[in-house]
């Protein structure tokens, strides 16, 4: 029986109601337009959210007058999903470099190139980007700024270390131990490289630099010479801070640019994205630095071992996923593994690495695999989902479910799709075919929220709740002006956006959507605030109930920089403590993060660092750096 007739029979055992017989549906549905227009908020959503608002509200009605046959409609017809092309169960874990090197060599002439990250990299603009590279712990706050980290306190600013011409991307406290986490150009002659014959590769594989590393600053006089090729790699320095200086305990090293990180249970787990200096040529078997990943722990060159590097069947890049699990107390030991031609885009969480590649047969779509990365790496799942996975914000993992987002082109118009994909990368809900004809260019995930951004617009045009199944627009979010959302607490997320008449600070019901709360603020013309796109640049302490907004603007005094700082309680709503500013000459003194230690709020630009008091804002001391 086919499924038409088969449906056909279903709907007619169905008791449908009176009032919910054909021609009276029709009946209701020509009052829609009608009642929708008297009930109109004051605050006007866009034309195409308005239709697709009624678009979800109306498939949400089929739904319930389907209820009868649910059941069979999921056998059926699922959550549309493609057959993966690549089939990663299928694995490769080479045993020996000859069987790598064979590997990589038919990648390489079979056309594939380097890897590119696209997803995963944390945001970065400047020394004071984000609050990933400050950090409080007993009154002392340690920050990262060019080649030093300083140490603060209300006696003043200390350098407690040098990194050199690294970039910092992360600072960890872990016990008494500070572990800063930069990038760092480093170059290596590969025509004096130390090469050895793949049998006389030591059991553990180390080699030793013997000079042909060149870091810090000489490391620009060498950029020319013949021979020397720059390789981008993520560095681990581990300071101890109990007697207040911050003594060098020991440094690690990997190839690549840096993805991710995170500590637990005394292990510094780090991912990067690793390109290798060149492709493997014929006959170079044993110049290994031309095709394996390698990292340095205390200075000792080591690659990783062919057997722990996993080959996805199909792959179709030359570049590397390094996972590597570090000891976070003196760097003393690593675990290294890596996964050679995954994909070109990659996100990480704290237990699970995501890799994605977009092909097109017949239609364009995006395979994206999972791997456990709490013990090394290995393989968990794989799943396809329709369209081209977007650049910017396409992966997100929330409450154990992986959110993707993707382009997708039906009758030659553009459309975005959200899918929500359980720890099996099996779709379990979706939301389709949104703001068709728009250019969307990004999506910011935050908590069970979706907002989509198009081009050169600020605001999100769309605000999805992915946990309603089927996902519904959140018109409140929406109606608020919010464009940027953050998880506060459980069961409540703030938003941030910006109207006519300033800034608005506004706090919803994460569970319904309803706007609870909302204070303005910052009435001043011309205001540029970047955390209006920079969620890291927003302060959100939960434990305290603290959220901090820096902003500058321009007039004929000079630039002025504010940052004000609000509290919130679930019965009286938002409370603002108080706000400091500074005019000066020029935006060199912008604040740009903030942190909170003890009752202290040191809000940090590029040249000057204030502590205020958290109850009043009262400030109690400034230093001026650099």
């Amino acid at each position: 029986m086919d499924f038409d007739r088969m449906l056909k029979e279903r709907i007619e055992e169905i008791d449908v109601p009176k009032e919910l017989e054909p021609d009276n549906i029709a009946l209701m549905l020509k009052a829609v337009p009608s009642k929708m227009q008297q009930e109109q908020r004051a605050v006007s959503v866009r034309p195409s959210r308005q239709i697709i608002m009624r678009t979800l509200t109306a498939a949400a009605a089929c739904i319930a007058l389907a209820a009868g046959f649910v059941a069979y409609m999921d056998q059926a017809a699922p959550h549309t999903q493609l057959e993966s092309e690549i089939l990663y169960k299928d694995v490769e874990q080479p045993q020996t470099y000859d069987d790598l090197f064979n590997i990589y060599t038919q990648i390489s002439l079979a056309g594939g190139g380097q890897s590119q990250t696209a997803s995963g990299i944390e945001y970065g603009d400047g020394a004071f980007a984000g609050t990933d590279i400050v950090k409080a712990e007993d009154g002392t706050v340690y920050y990262a700024d060019g080649g030093s980290i300083y140490s603060l306190t209300a006696d003043g600013v200390t350098v407690c270390a040098d990194i050199g011409s690294a970039d910092p991307a992360k600072i960890y406290i872990n016990g008494n131990r500070l572990i800063v986490i930069s990038r760092k150009t480093i170059y290596s002659s590969f025509e004096s490289a130390v090469t050895l014959q793949t049998s006389e590769v030591p059991d553990e594989d180390a080699i030793t630099a013997d000079g042909n590393i060149i870091s810090g600053t000489s490391a620009k006089d060498h950029s020319q010479d013949q021979g020397d090729i720059g390789r981008i790699c993520t560095v681990a320095d581990i300071y101890d801070i109990s007697g207040g200086n911050a003594a060098a305990l020991g440094s690690y090293m990997q190839s690549g640019d840096y993805i991710s990180s995170r500590i637990a249970e005394g292990q510094l787990y780090l991912v990067t994205d690793c390109v290798v200096p060149h492709s493997a040529e014929p006959g170079k078997e044993t110049d290994l630095d031309g095709y394996v990943p390698c990292y340095f722990i205390g200075g000792e060159k080591k690659y990783v071992a062919a057997e722990d590097i996993i080959v996805p069947a199909n792959a179709s890049s030359t570049g590397y996923t390094v996972v590597s699990s570090v000891d976070a107390d003196r760097c003393s030991g690593a675990s290294v593994k890596a996964l050679l031609g995954s994909s070109s885009m990659i996100y990480c969480t704290d237990s699970t690495l995501y890799t994605a590649s977009v092909g097109e047969k017949d239609q364009a779509y995006t395979t994206i695999t999972s791997f456990d990365i709490t013990n090394g790496i290995e393989y968990k799942a794989s799943g396809s989902v329709e369209g081209t996975l977007l650049k910017y914000g396409g992966m997100d993992e929330y409450d154990g479910c992986l959110r993707v987002a993707t382009r997708n082109i039906s009758d030659g118009t553009k459309g975005t799709d959200i899918f929500v994909l359980d720890s099996a990368l099996s779709v379990v809900n979706s939301a389709g075919k949104l703001l068709a004809g728009e250019n969307t260019r990004n999506v910011s995930f935050d908590g069970r929220y979706a907002s989509i951004y198009v081009t050169d617009r600020t605001n999100p045009e769309l605000i999805v709740d992915l946990a309603s199944n089927p996902p519904v627009i959140s018109e409140d979010m929406m109606n608020s002006g919010a464009s940027m959302l953050h998880e506060f607490s459980d069961g409540l997320t703030l938003g941030l956006g910006q109207d006519d008449d300033g800034l608005v600070l506004a706090m919803f019901d994460s569970a319904t959507g309803a706007q609870l709360s909302e204070i303005s603020f910052a009435h001043e013309d011309n205001i540029v605030c970047d955390a209006l796109t920079h969620e890291k640049m927003l302060l959100v302490d939960s434990e305290r109930k603290l959220i901090g907004v820096p902003l500058s603007y321009s007039d004929g005094f000079g630039v002025h920089s504010i940052y004000y700082l609000f509290s919130y309680d679930g019965g009286n709503g938002f409370a603002a403590r108080g706000n400091v500013e500074y005019i000066d000459l020029d935006d060199s003194r912008i604040f740009k993060a903030a942190t909170v230690s003890g009752d202290t709020l040191y809000i940090i630009s590029d040249a000057r660092i204030v502590l205020t008091r958290t109850s009043d804002m009262k400030v109690i001391k400034s230093f001026e750096i650099n």
